[in-house]
Formats: structure tokens, sequence, C-alpha cells
């Protein structure tokens, strides 16, 4: 399925943003969105301190293929004509699981909590059932209890363990994508919260991430008056 080449979508508290294709032309746009995200934002995406992205790595986050590596950008427009960066969702195949995508979203901090990562996650789901993926690889920190709520409405039936500091959660796109990776759930400290005495097989979800160390984080905050819902932390 084509992406449409513009979505306007309208907000829970009337903002009107715009949704489409990243392309290799938002460079001024990605470099303007960097303006407007906190220290917070970048270690909950990069699970490390960084302020800038290097010119290699722009150039691959601008060049997504389409089918293993796909982007959306949304924006909002500003009354002078010029656009307001609002956020990036992308998933990238992971090199040994050709049906399997780690995935992340980025927010710039002034429009979160307004119901942006929701719209931008869902949408990122249904692109990515259309090009036959289907599971996501999502990595957040351990404490970010608003991101692991939003990510089990939008799936309801995700897996999680608990690595270290992060949590992993495996995202079935279509219905029992999840099978042959089932393991037994992981509480805070590692241990199993299962029953079984049976070892299920346990899958090494090598990750793309190692070399341009873009891991799935979320950047959450509770919408003001109104659902609890986290927004989330991809390059801008």
């Amino acid at each position: 399925m084509t992406l449409p080449d513009q979505e306007e979508v309208v907000l829970r508290d009337g903002s009107t943003i715009f949704v489409r294709p990243i392309r290799p032309t938002d460079r001024p746009l990605f470099l303007e969105g960097m303006k407007y995200i906190s220290k917070e934002t970048w270690l909950y995406r990069f699970l490390m301190p960084r302020d800038h992205l290097e010119e290699a790595e722009l150039d691959y986050l601008l060049s997504p293929d389409g089918v293993t590596h796909l982007a959306i950008g949304a924006a909002a427009p500003k009354p002078d004509g010029s656009q307001d960066p609002v956020a990036v969702a992308r998933y990238v195949v992971m090199e040994d699981q050709g049906h399997v995508a780690e995935c992340a979203i980025l927010v710039v901090d002034h429009w979160q909590g307004r119901g942006v990562g929701r719209v931008m996650g869902e949408r990122l789901m249904q692109a990515a059932r259309d090009r036959g993926v289907r599971a996501f690889h999502c990595e957040i920190l351990l404490g970010n209890d608003r991101m692991k709520t939003l990510l089990r409405r939008l799936a309801p039936d995700a897996h999680s363990h608990v690595v270290g500091s992060h949590v992993i959660f495996r995202v079935p796109l279509v219905p029992g994508a999840l099978d042959e990776f089932a393991e037994p759930e992981l509480d805070a400290e590692g241990g199993s919260t299962g029953g079984g005495e049976k070892k299920p097989k346990r899958l090494d979800w090598a990750s793309w991430t190692g070399r341009w160390k873009v891991s799935m984080f979320w950047r959450s905050k509770e919408a003001e008056g109104g659902e609890e819902e986290a927004d989330a932390g991809e390059a801008p």
C-alpha cells in the first residue's frame, strides 16, 4: 500500500498536523526540529546523552527505501507559511529477521502530551503491516510507565521482558506473529513471572541500532486535562 502524499489529522485539542512520508529534502525541517528537543527527550531516544545527529546519520534517516526502512513525519503549518516540525516515526527491518522491525517515534517537546505519539504509532503499525512486517521490537526505559501503557493500548497482546534498566516489547502486528518467539514474562529483578517448567526457545533480537545507535525510546507526558498518554522519542 502506498502512503498518502499528505494526510491532514486533527488532534484532540483541535490542532491540525500534516502527516506524510519523509523525503531527503526534509533536512532543513529535521535541523529545525532539533532546536526543540530537550536533553531529556534525547536521552529517552538514545539511552545516552546526545544533542545532535552526525551528517552520516542524517543522510541515512532522510533516505528510507519505503519498504525495509520506512519513515513518516508530521508538521504543522505556521501563520507565516512555514512549517513547525512535530514528529517522526520510523521502522527498520532487522537484518536477521525479515518480518520483524525495530521502531521509533519522536515528538518534539512542545507537541508532547497532545496525542501525536498515538497518531504516529497507529500509522506506523498499519504501514508496516502493509509491507509484510509481522512484529515490532521496541526498547524503552524501565521507568517509562506511560509508554508501557500506550504500547499496551496500541497492542494489548504485546509481550515484554526486562533487560537491565530497559524493557523490551515485542509488538505483534498480525495475529500469531509472536508464537514462535514465546518467552516467559520477566519481573524487574529478571525472574520469570510464568509458571511452566518448559523453557521456551529464546530468540536473539540482534539490534540494528548497534550501527546507528538509534534504539527505540518513547518520550512520555500526561496530556493536559486528558487521558494519560505517551509521546515518543525518535531522531527528529
